[in-house]
């Protein structure tokens, strides 16, 4: 019990806990080749900036983080540091917005101890370093909640705007709170003037993107309709809700368990709407992520702060009832496995890492002849390979591969002058569709075929094959 009021006392206030969060954030920090999705992040943000001249272009990305990425490239700077910049302070203003909503709805302690364990979340701490779009969206929609309930209805609305083209399922709890405040009831709040700014606000903020979209793509609908291919080839819901809620108590906090408990305070006390619409944002949220049965953390951030409000919730209602009912055993023991369960969190925080990501001979490859390779047809079968170059190309890959896809780029084979492929970057979706796999495998044939290697690496046995391909003719050795 002296431990935990010590506790207590040393975090009772946020500037603590942002101070904390910040100490953890620093001492995580390590740099590394961005993965997959920050490369193309990167490079999208090259190719709006370049005019199509540099970098390469993914339908089914949001638009926000590429052009913020992007923009940090065309002034000269490096994308990849300056997007660590962006995150830390993101991921800071996140544990803040957290206790500022928190405090609104729910009070100021149970504000300050879900804010403790936004600062102290693994997913947070791992996933925010890597230049993902998790903690900026994150950041947006918890900032457009504030703005929403502390009636900034128009900055409100530019803000969700600008979260839904940074991660698309944010919509998912911001939608929550449109359907809470927006339904019609006695109450003056948020007025019909209100309502109307906050959506005026949202549509002015979307417009541009969507006309983006249609200059990059041809379509202004694209990118969600290739989300939503995306969504329904994921796994059956019922087996990724499992693993989902495994997931978040056995990797990232048992104390999560407490969010429960905040069940049957939803319809009491002042709030009572806010109380709803945590609840409701947290589940959609849930709901979202329960169709991808995926072994890491990364896909939780998007219904983690409206889970952590719940568990804070849940924790202050026990401890309340404990304290008030004179069961003093249980109330020690409660705050006993409190503190272990935060001592647990940091414990867990300290010993993470982020998986290795060595540069391939492809990316070497590409960063020792970028001056030769400028103008030429590139296609690459991951966006990691251009990362550290200012090269165009286009992706081999997508996010639904399959044979029609596989068909559609033996259809255009010629057109490339390099090949520069790893099969694995290509995994059929689903893994076990067999037409798929035997089109993958004809076309890496037809490659070898047509082209010649300039260097290849193979794995029959695992099927793996990883090679660098040029036109036959004149070429450039590695």
């Amino acid at each position: 019990m002296r431990l935990t009021k010590k506790l207590l006392e040393k975090f009772s206030n946020i500037q603590s806990i942002l101070g904390l969060g910040l100490l953890i954030k620093l001492l995580g920090y390590s740099a590394y080749p961005p993965f997959w999705d920050a490369a193309s992040y990167i490079s999208v943000g090259k190719y709006i900036f370049s005019g199509g001249a540099a970098g390469l272009i993914e339908p089914f990305r949001p638009l926000v983080w590429p052009i913020v990425l992007g923009f940090f490239w065309k002034m000269g700077l490096d994308p990849i540091t300056f997007g660590h910049l962006i995150e830390l302070f993101l991921g800071l203003g996140l544990i803040g917005l957290v206790y500022f909503v928190g405090e609104k709805i729910y009070g100021r302690s149970p504000a300050l101890l879900a804010a403790l364990l936004v600062a102290i979340s693994p997913a947070l701490f791992i996933w925010g370093n890597s230049l993902y779009t998790d903690v900026p969206a994150s950041f947006l929609g918890f900032l457009g909640v504030y703005l929403f309930l502390t009636q900034r209805m128009f900055f409100a609305g530019l803000i969700t705007g600008l979260a839904f083209f940074t991660k698309f399922p944010q919509i998912l709890p911001l939608s929550m709170l449109v359907l809470i405040f927006f339904l019609p009831n006695q109450e003056s709040k948020p007025s019909g003037k209100q309502r109307l700014h906050f959506i005026i606000a949202f549509v002015i903020t979307i417009i541009p993107f969507f006309i983006l979209q249609q200059g990059l793509y041809g379509d202004l609908l694209k990118p969600l309709f290739d989300g939503i291919k995306v969504y329904r080839s994921f796994t059956p819901w019922r087996h990724g809700m499992t693993k989902c809620l495994n997931l978040l108590v056995l990797k990232e906090c048992p104390l999560l368990f407490f969010s429960l408990l905040s069940l049957p305070f939803i319809g009491h006390g002042p709030g009572r709407k806010e109380k709803i619409f945590v609840l409701l944002a947290g589940g959609a949220s849930l709901f979202w992520i329960g169709k991808f049965a995926i072994d890491y953390l990364r896909l939780a951030i998007v219904a983690l702060p409206y889970l952590y409000l719940l568990t804070a919730e849940g924790i202050w209602q026990c401890q309340n009832y404990l304290q008030s009912s004179k069961k003093n055993f249980l109330f020690a023991s409660l705050w006993f496995g409190l503190t272990l369960g935060i001592g647990n969190q940091v414990w867990t925080v300290s010993h993470m890492h982020f998986p290795e990501n060595r540069p391939s001979f492809l990316q070497k490859f590409v960063s020792d002849h970028q001056k030769e390779l400028v103008g030429e047809r590139i296609w690459v079968s991951s966006p990691k390979i251009l990362v550290f170059t200012n090269l165009k190309a286009e992706p081999l890959y997508d996010p639904t591969f399959n044979k029609e896809r596989i068909e559609d780029l033996q259809s255009r084979l010629g057109e490339a002058d390099y090949i520069l492929i790893d099969s694995r970057d290509l995994p059929c979706n689903p893994p076990d569709d067999p037409f798929c796999l035997v089109a993958k495998d004809e076309l890496i044939a037809r490659i070898k075929q047509s082209y010649e290697a300039l260097e290849l690496r193979e794995n029959p046995a695992l099927g793996i094959t990883v090679g660098i391909f040029r036109r036959e003719g004149d070429y450039i050795r590695p």
